[in-house]
Formats: structure tokens, C-alpha cells, sequence
């Protein structure tokens, strides 16, 4: 029974919920149309185009298939 529940709870491990996913690509969605938003300031542009760029990596890490946008991994790049 031991083993049963320590396979259990490896292989459920391994699963990423739906909704972890959903909410990543909502909060991509929502930090684009604010680093968009002329009418609030650069730094918080910026702030909103990093928090993007954060959750794009994060939904990376969720869903291997769903790669950051090419722009976001040019800022990503150390120089």
C-alpha cells in the first residue's frame, strides 16, 4: 500500500493543472495591454513588460510547448 501511494504521488507530480496554465496566459494577456498603455508611465510600462516577460518564462516552465515570444527572449539575453 506504501508503494502504491508513493507512485500516487510521483506521477501526480508530474501533472500541472489547467488552470495554472490559464492563469499564466491571462496574466501574460493583462501585463501586455498595461506595458502597452500609453497613458500610464514608462516605469510602469516597463514594470508591466517585465512582469510579462517573468510570466512567459513561468508558463514555459508549465508547458514545455508554449515557448517565450522571441521578443521577450531577446531581452533575455545577457550582453
Amino acid at each position: 500500500m506504501r508503494t502504491l501511494a508513493i507512485i500516487a504521488i510521483i506521477s501526480l507530480s508530474a501533472c500541472v493543472p489547467q488552470q495554472a496554465i490559464t492563469q499564466a496566459e491571462n496574466n501574460i494577456t493583462i501585463n501586455r495591454a498595461h506595458a502597452s498603455d500609453q497613458s500610464l508611465s514608462k516605469d510602469a510600462r516597463l514594470i508591466a513588460q517585465d512582469n510579462a516577460d517573468a510570466w512567459e518564462a513561468q508558463l514555459y516552465i508549465l508547458d514545455i510547448d508554449k515557448k517565450p515570444s522571441a521578443e521577450t527572449r531577446k531581452r533575455a539575453e545577457f550582453k
